[in-house]
């Protein structure tokens, strides 16, 4: 299975089959914030719940699978030698970035879900939600910058 993961990929760069597949997963995700960003402007609140509640879960596991592995074997090691180089500056940035969007998406969810303590129940998540959103847009071109620095094209 890593064999066939490590062959080249699909996006015309020379990342492998593994990394495109994560960009392309971290993407779906993005576009299911949006509609459902797009379903609470509606007031479609349940749908809106539910796919943002799905885009969450595959943006964390895919973070989890592949990216926290990367960031610790490949960009960590190199930091703070390297950290003038645009590879690693992005990296991290976009880690950092990526992580609080994680973590407010993951407690939004909870949150939404009634899956928190009491004490951690506030009423008016809306301004998270939106910063979490914004986050996540934002860890995304992040995202994709570091992609293009790392995996020119063919």
């Amino acid at each position: 299975m890593v064999a066939f993961l490590e062959q080249p990929g699909f996006l015309g760069t020379t990342a492998s089959l593994a990394t495109d597949l994560t960009l392309s997963l971290i993407m779906i995700s993005i576009i299911l914030f949006a509609i459902g960003a797009w379903l609470a402007v509606k007031g479609r609140f349940k749908a809106h719940q539910r796919i943002q509640t799905v885009g969450v879960i595959l943006n964390t596991v895919v973070v989890l699978v592949t990216m926290v592995g990367a960031l610790i074997q490949y960009v960590l090691p190199e930091i703070p030698a390297r950290l003038s180089e645009s590879y690693y500056s992005l990296s991290l940035i976009h880690a950092i970035v990526g992580t609080i969007g994680v973590l407010l998406g993951v407690f939004i969810v909870l949150r939404t879900n009634n899956l928190v303590p009491k004490r951690w129940r506030f009423e008016n998540y809306l301004p998270v939600m939106r910063w979490a959103y914004a986050t996540y847009v934002l860890a995304a071109a992040l995202g994709v910058t570091v992609y293009l620095t790392a995996y020119p094209g063919r």
